[in-house]
């Protein structure tokens, strides 16, 4: 398996950054540093440290040394790279408390963490990012080094903001197999299948999710699908047809009912809605 180090460094902390749109898979590999991937748009399967993860816009990945991971089936995915030190704290000259206790996301005892940012916080850091890039392509740029430092501490703000530690279960089966319908919401996913992973009859496995969680296994897939369904619908050019078959919502028809049902809205009209917010805010970017 290959192992790749920064081709380029801006200090001792940060390090190379690119920003590219994957259109074929990714073989394993691994990396020497710290290396920070956001997907702006588009959709694939990572893998990470052997398992299985559906990402979107907003995935967010922080990978450490020693994590191995790939991208497979991508379709157009737009991310963004950015690597640095492993010795964050060191390198820093500061514990990072100003992490306020997620300090793990960024320390050598790390491996990889997968998250999501959403709706404000999804657009500060791509907007972030960007001006990271732009700083990071003009090496004349007026104190390009104090700049992107200080812009990278902001990265690291927003991201320890974004990612919440797995909150303790009192029951670690369940917890295993929320986490399994999180990496899976995309699969034919049932009850029987759901309780014999949990190691339960059906009627212990239903009575126990529901107090633990508050709702029923299948209410908490069918909100995992609808969470991310919304993600694409406003950040991805796929399809409707397209968005509800990857999100598992396998008849198109039964995903535009819900979606109207719960939000008030046609799919198709919050798409459009969406598309010209956008277009509004890049209009009000524009210099006069």
């Amino acid at each position: 398996m290959p192992v790749y180090s920064p081709q380029d460094r801006v200090d001792d902390i940060l390090f190379d950054m690119t920003h590219h749109t994957l259109e074929h898979p990714i073989d394993e590999h691994g990396h020497t540093c710290i290396e920070v991937v956001l997907m702006v748009s588009g959709t694939a399967v990572q893998v990470l440290e052997g398992e299985h993860r559906n990402v979107y816009p907003g995935c967010v990945t922080i990978i450490h040394p020693g994590c191995t991971h790939a991208f497979l089936n991508p379709r157009r995915l737009e991310v963004y790279n950015v690597s640095c030190t492993p010795d964050l704290f060191r390198a820093m000259g500061m514990g990072l408390s100003f992490l306020q206790n997620r300090e793990i996301l960024f320390s050598s005892e790390g491996g990889g963490f997968l998250f999501q940012l959403n709706g404000l916080l999804f657009r500060d850091v791509r907007n972030l990012l960007i001006r990271m890039f732009r700083i990071y392509g003009e090496e004349s740029f007026p104190d390009r080094h104090v700049q992107l430092r200080s812009l990278f501490s902001m990265l690291l703000i927003l991201l320890a903001q974004a990612w919440t530690p797995k909150r303790l279960r009192s029951d670690q089966r369940l917890a295993e197999t929320a986490e399994f319908m999180e990496a899976h919401y995309n699969e034919a996913l049932c009850l029987d299948v759901l309780a014999r992973r949990a190691g339960m009859s059906k009627n212990q496995f239903l009575r126990r999710f529901r107090r633990e969680y508050e709702t029923s296994p299948l209410q908490y897939l069918l909100n995992l699908r609808m969470k991310q369904a919304c993600i694409l619908l406003e950040e991805s050019d796929l399809s409707i047809d397209q968005i509800a078959s990857s999100t598992g919502f396998y008849d198109s028809n039964y995903f535009l009912k819900l979606y109207k049902r719960k939000f008030g809205i046609s799919a198709g009209r919050a798409r459009r809605a969406a598309a010209q917010k956008k277009a509004s805010v890049r209009m009000e970017r524009m210099p006069g």
